[in-house]
């Protein structure tokens, strides 16, 4: 390969540390373009090492991480600096935090925290937090991935709302987050933890498809300061595709093909 330019990442690199994807992904393709060039000259393959590299660039910039989603009257969107005093007003209300999250309020930073969640890629925090918006974009709630293992191809899920939403809110956030996570991510699995407590969760949990793997004792130390019980739920890519009701109503209400997904390779069993 004499007289071959080397394959550089440092452009890519540069970009990413400033959240310039746009220009990440514009420089991967050029660093695409070279490796094929290399291999063409060669008539040997590209250099196996650079392509994983490569491809985990890819995935780490893809465009899915930042768009938001939307169909069935709500939509998701990414976290910004302006989001902090919705998140305020959330933990701030007991009921809200009883039923989502009863660890500790941000007390921190929150305009940068929530400005940085929506700029970063999930790749590199290992999470993606929306807001929940209807249709005329004013802010029901929260939604989140986190413990996003690459690896594992699994991820935490959670969604909450400020106050009495429509049944059907929950239910086409959730479709939207199935989707996000098991066709886009390419993720495995999905788990959540319910409060033994919030038997509403529950039952709205195992309307959408989450299955009840087990219940776990004094699993959190929570305030004001005791042990807490929790259901532990998951569902599988291969699960939600048996599920002919889940699967029916995200094609009728969203226009969701997911049987598209049988055969398609999980985040875990690809390079990164």
């Amino acid at each position: 390969m004499t007289g071959l330019a080397p394959v550089d990442f440092a452009p890519v690199e540069a970009a990413a540390a400033q959240a310039r994807w746009g220009e990440v992904r514009q420089a991967l393709q050029g660093l695409g373009q070279q490796l094929a060039a290399q291999a063409g000259a060669s008539g040997a393959p590209a250099d196996a090492a650079l392509v994983r590299r490569l491809r985990a660039w890819q995935y780490r910039a893809a465009p899915f991480w930042w768009a938001p989603l939307a169909g069935g009257g709500v939509r998701l969107r990414r976290t910004e600096a302006g989001d902090a005093a919705f998140y305020r007003q959330c933990f701030e209300d007991r009921e809200f935090a009883r039923r989502y999250n009863r660890q500790a309020s941000w007390s921190g930073d929150l305009e940068r925290a929530l400005a940085r969640a929506g700029l970063q890629s999930p790749v590199e925090l290992q999470a993606v937090h929306w807001i929940v918006c209807d249709r005329d974009d004013r802010r029901l709630g929260l939604a989140s991935l986190t413990s996003l293992s690459l690896g594992n191809a699994k991820a935490e899920v959670s969604l909450g709302f400020t106050g009495p939403a429509a049944a059907t809110h929950g239910v086409m956030a959730m479709l939207l987050v199935y989707h996000f996570a098991f066709a886009l991510a390419r993720l495995n699995k999905l788990y959540s933890y319910v409060y033994a407590a919030n038997p509403e969760a529950l039952h709205n949990s195992l309307r959408v498809g989450l299955l009840h793997e087990g219940t776990l004792k004094d699993h959190f130390f929570l305030p004001p300061g005791e042990f807490v019980d929790v259901h532990a739920l998951g569902l599988t890519r291969a699960q939600l595709l048996a599920n002919e009701r889940i699967v029916a109503m995200a094609r009728r209400r969203l226009g969701l093909e997911w049987q598209a997904l049988v055969g398609v390779q999980v985040s875990g069993a690809a390079p990164h």
